[in-house]
């Protein structure tokens, strides 16, 4: 496949939160790049990193995923205050079924398991879900995002806009992925 048709050949749409509203963790628009260490797969081997893709700083996850991919951050950050977490995906070709987890200073913890189509995917997790379970996060200390395709083979994406916002207890939150038509759920786009 040639080189251009493996990038995103669009942006993400623009978060609607102002900067002030959010944390970022990762985000061209809040311009937040520097704060990912690496990008690793389970057995270490560097499976990613920050590309310029036409002005915009985005991660590139090439050719993985058919283990965990770890978004280790330069340090660890507590988003225990915020009521969500937002992240654009641009999946490059097909659409599969993504796990994710948080992992802190004290354990892992499974986050969601999303079906991302091809495309951009605004994927939005309600914090609450995962610090009112049984065995609750521990969001104070937050050191990686972790990424794996639930079918098992390898997969290339970019991801941009890695944010939290909102309260702990909004209400109004909910958990949600938009394909990037955002359409209803179980609705086809046009062909």
């Amino acid at each position: 496949m040639p080189k251009w048709l493996t990038r995103p050949r669009s942006f993400p749409e623009a978060p609607a939160e102002s900067a002030d509203e959010v944390l970022a963790l990762h985000s061209s628009h809040y311009g937040v790049t520097d704060g990912i260490k690496d990008i690793l797969d389970s057995s270490a081997a560097k499976v990613g990193s920050v590309k310029d893709v036409e002005g915009r700083q985005m991660i590139s996850i090439e050719n993985a995923l058919n283990s965990w991919v770890h978004i280790n951050f330069n340090k660890t950050i507590d988003i225990s205050t915020y009521g969500t977490l937002h992240m654009d995906v641009y999946v490059v070709k097909g659409a599969f079924d993504c796990k994710m987890q948080f992992a802190s200073n004290t354990a892992n913890v499974f986050l969601s398991s999303e079906k991302l189509a091809e495309g951009w995917n605004r994927v939005v997790l309600n914090l609450a879900d995962f610090t009112n379970a049984v065995n609750p996060a521990d969001l104070t200390q937050v050191k990686e995002i972790a990424l794996i395709n639930n079918g098992g083979y390898a997969r290339t994406i970019y991801v941009d806009n890695i944010y939290v916002s909102g309260k702990t207890g909004d209400t109004r939150l909910t958990r949600k992925c938009l394909p990037r038509w955002h359409l209803p759920p179980r609705t086809m786009p046009p062909r």
